[in-house]
């Protein structure tokens, strides 16, 4: 029987009390199986304000730039401050306009990411229905596999 080796995680945060409780999961998984853990946060670019009508480009740029800082910041000091020193913890900010769960699968693939560790809000309803979910179709299209946290 082959071993399952799990050499890096990934922990999407969108910085909900769900997905804080994700990353305990992966920082656990990330101890016992002594992975780095990577942990991410998707900021859509929204490319539509940027044009003459609304916004110049490096008005845009300037938004966004001053948006990405506190979540930079934020992202830091849950690597340094949270996460257990003894896991091998990265983070990293993507900003791109597409769906989420296509940047993930595009990040696993670049990274080669073993494991996928994500909440889910647990939406029902018209509001599930409406919205879907970012966590199944993440399962849908990921490349590894995928725990989700309730």
């Amino acid at each position: 029987m082959k071993k399952i080796l799990i050499n890096k995680i990934l922990c999407p945060l969108d910085f909900s009390e769900c997905s804080y409780k994700a990353l305990h999961y992966a920082e656990d998984l990330a101890m016992q199986f002594n992975s780095e853990l990577n942990v991410i946060h998707i900021m859509p670019t929204f490319p539509y304000f940027n044009t003459p009508y609304y916004l110049d480009e490096n008005e845009m740029k300037d938004i966004l730039d001053r948006a990405e800082n506190p979540v930079k910041d934020e992202l830091k000091r849950i690597c340094e401050d949270e996460i257990d020193n003894e896991v091998n913890s990265t983070w990293d900010l993507v900003r791109k306009d597409m769906p989420i769960s296509k940047v993930i699968k595009e990040y696993v693939n670049e990274k080669k990411i073993d494991l996928i560790v994500i909440s889910t809000h647990g939406c029902k309803g018209l509001k599930h229905a409406f919205y879907g979910s970012t966590a199944e179709r993440i399962i849908r299209e990921s490349p590894c596999p995928v725990l989700t946290i309730r």
